[in-house]
């Protein structure tokens, strides 16, 4: 089996975040172990009582999770990861049960150059928020981001550069 370097995905990546539209993104600078997404999928057979095999898998669930850590805590990175807050000057939990709806972008850099960008185009941050002040430690904001549907744009898109 022949091996082409330059399919090989390597190195750091970004994170941005925009409005729910998928509009204007914003890069939420570093963070720590770059990020992970995932392709979630619940599926059910499809039985018929005739057969003891099943006749079809169809897909009853499907969602784009992705898990980053961000490294750089402003109140602006941090407002637009926290559910259910709101943010001018500072952050406010008030009880809301309305959660924001944005986009997320993720830019990595492939071997042999070029980059692959990954867009979750409409969903939510799930994330809970816990934040350590102790000597010696970074102040990390662990984020977890869902996807929603969204019949006007795709949920997850995929696209490569040269």
């Amino acid at each position: 089996m022949a091996v082409t370097t330059a399919n090989v995905l390597w190195g750091t990546g970004t994170v941005s975040i925009g409005d729910a539209a998928g509009g204007t993104f914003t890069d939420i600078g570093a963070t720590e172990d770059g990020f992970n997404i995932s392709l979630v999928t619940e599926h059910e057979a499809v039985d018929v009582n005739e057969l003891t095999q099943s006749i079809d898998m169809i897909i009853t669930k499907q969602a784009v999770v992705a898990e980053f850590t961000m490294a750089e805590a402003t109140l602006a990175n941090m407002a637009k990861v926290m559910p259910g807050t709101t943010f001018s000057t500072s952050i406010t939990l008030m009880g809301s049960t309305t959660m924001a709806k944005s986009s997320v972008k993720f830019v990595a850099t492939k071997a042999g150059g070029g980059t692959r960008t990954i867009t979750l185009s409409y969903g939510t941050f799930t994330s809970d928020s816990a934040q350590s002040y102790k000597k010696g430690e970074k102040w990390m904001v662990p984020c977890r981001f869902e996807t929603l549907y969204d019949s006007s744009t795709p949920t997850f898109t995929i696209a490569d550069s040269a």
